[in-house]
């Protein structure tokens, strides 16, 4: 039996089976989403709304493999609203393919190699007299102690997180949510080396906490999503950042770039406070737009992140977070579930054209057209309509007959266009 998307997406119900009910009862709820404990670090990241930017960032990092290991790991899991509360532009910096060693060592310094749960940690510190010092796999030192029944961390800086959520199992470890992220110690001296600037020593941190060299996998596989290598997928290498980041009431966020990467941006508008770079395809942009982050997670959950770095040229109408924000409640939790891939990829294939078309060029097909519109054909099959409205302002109808602004025309990309819309693209 097939039901239509729209009664799907407008119901927001989903069938689960028994067995991931009672794994599901194990956990508490994270960002809307059910826990489950039979799933990995990753796969349950992915499901919670409110941790799009973190599992953007293990993604960029290239530390999805790992976090999808054995461990087992504990995961100090800073919230969209803790990323939020950095300096105006530190996230975006930091998802930038040549920062990837400050992002990583940022994200290293939220995992133990081992499985702490609240009363391991608890217990650690009444053995402590109050306070107990642990060391994370980016060489990081937390402070943790106990108030009020909540476990608070303080990293080098003196920067409190405070777990808000504890004790959600994974097949391979636990996940403390955190309402902070947690900084590496400053380090002036590496900034005027031009070492890691965040701590001075990436690479050595992970190797020492066994964690081993990071794989050239800038987006690493979700669930078996056959996204390729970076190599593979033509992905530029990734080289030394030289940035550094802190709160903010701390360390502003710096970044240097050659004249390459400067021209490369000059051709674009900005998306999402970052600076967009034609010689970047299409998913390496999106990930460093701070309001694509539930575009980016869906497009690795579909398994769609190697066709979108394969050669197209594509044409991408790309709805931001609060477009996905509109659905009905529950709506993209349950489309990100991996029962529901299907669903998901056909929503996504249904905002993806074959062919380089710009803004200019849509707008001058549907004022060509006898009715007013442009009609155009997705890679999935689901039919679209272009309509001028007014100079430069063109809106996109999906097969429902719902109309949704370009507000960002003609973002180019290595290898096809981005037009940021307002609303997401239903097929029937």
């Amino acid at each position: 039996m097939s039901i239509s998307f729209r009664a799907a997406l407008m119901t927001a119900t989903i069938f689960v089976a028994a067995p991931a009910i009672a794994q599901a009862a194990d956990n508490p709820m994270v960002g809307g989403a059910q826990m489950l404990a039979e799933r990995n670090i990753v796969e349950n990241a992915m499901e919670s709304a409110d941790h799009t930017t973190l599992v953007a960032a293990l993604q960029a990092a290239g530390l999805v493999d790992t976090l999808q290991g054995e461990g087992p790991f504990t995961v100090f899991a800073p919230t969209n609203a803790a990323f939020d509360a950095l300096p105006a532009g530190t996230v975006e910096t930091l998802l930038m393919p040549e920062n990837v060693d400050a992002l990583t060592e940022v994200l290293t310094c939220h995992v133990l190699d081992t499985k702490a749960t609240a009363a391991i940690i608890g217990g650690m510190i009444d053995d402590g007299d109050g306070v107990h010092t642990v060391e994370t796999l980016g060489g990081c030192m937390l402070e943790v102690r106990s108030s009020n029944g909540m476990i608070t961390l303080t990293d080098e800086n003196g920067g409190s997180a405070t777990v808000t959520i504890a004790d959600v199992m994974q097949s391979n470890g636990v996940i403390h949510v955190v309402d902070a992220v947690i900084l590496p110690k400053e380090d002036d001296t590496a900034m005027n080396t031009g070492r890691d600037p965040v701590r001075g020593a990436g690479t050595a941190a992970r190797s020492e906490a066994g964690m081993g060299a990071r794989s050239e996998t800038g987006m690493a596989p979700v669930r078996d999503t056959g996204m390729a290598p970076r190599s593979e997928a033509g992905m530029p290498p990734r080289s030394e950042s030289s940035m550094s980041v802190g709160r903010d009431t701390g360390t502003e966020s710096r970044m240097t770039t050659g004249s390459t990467t400067a021209s490369a941006a000059s051709d674009n508008p900005m998306v999402g406070g970052a600076a967009m770079m034609s010689n970047r395809d299409i998913v390496e942009n999106a990930m460093n737009s701070s309001d694509h982050t539930t575009l980016v997670a869906a497009v690795q959950a579909a398994g769609l992140v190697e066709t979108l770095q394969g050669d197209g040229p594509f044409t991408v109408f790309a709805p931001t977070n609060a477009a996905f924000d509109k659905l009905p409640a529950g709506t993209v939790e349950n489309l990100l579930l991996e029962e529901n891939r299907d669903d998901l990829s056909n929503i996504l294939t249904s905002h993806v054209v074959a062919g380089n078309i710009s803004g200019a060029d849509l707008e001058a097909m549907a004022r060509a057209s006898s009715d007013g519109f442009h009609h155009f054909e997705t890679v999935s099959g689901a039919k679209l309509s272009a309509q001028a409205q007014g100079a430069g302002e063109v809106s996109i109808f999906d097969e429902n007959g719902n109309a949704h602004r370009i507000t960002i025309a003609d973002v180019n990309q290595s290898n096809g266009v981005i037009h940021v819309v307002d609303g997401v693209l239903l097929p029937r």
